[in-house]
């Protein structure tokens, strides 16, 4: 299953110009795709995070993701 109900917040996507080398920034700054990092949750129920990868050549040491941020505004 492909999950995207809401669409893309944020990403990198090779295809348009992002993504192509390793960076140590916030996603925020760096990703060229998505409606923006700003998410408000509802006031009742559950909101997920899901990251999601893929593609051809991972390089040989895949990806790595690390000090994710959640700020509550």
């Amino acid at each position: 299953m492909d999950y995207n109900e809401g669409g893309v917040r944020m990403g990198l996507n090779t295809w348009t110009g992002c993504g192509k080398v390793a960076f140590d920034d916030l996603l925020s700054k760096v990703g060229c795709v998505g409606s923006g990092p700003i998410f408000t949750a509802p006031a009742t129920g559950k909101a997920y995070l899901v990251i999601r990868t893929g593609g051809t050549n991972l390089g040989t040491g895949g990806i790595t993701a690390s000090k994710f941020v959640f700020i509550r505004q």
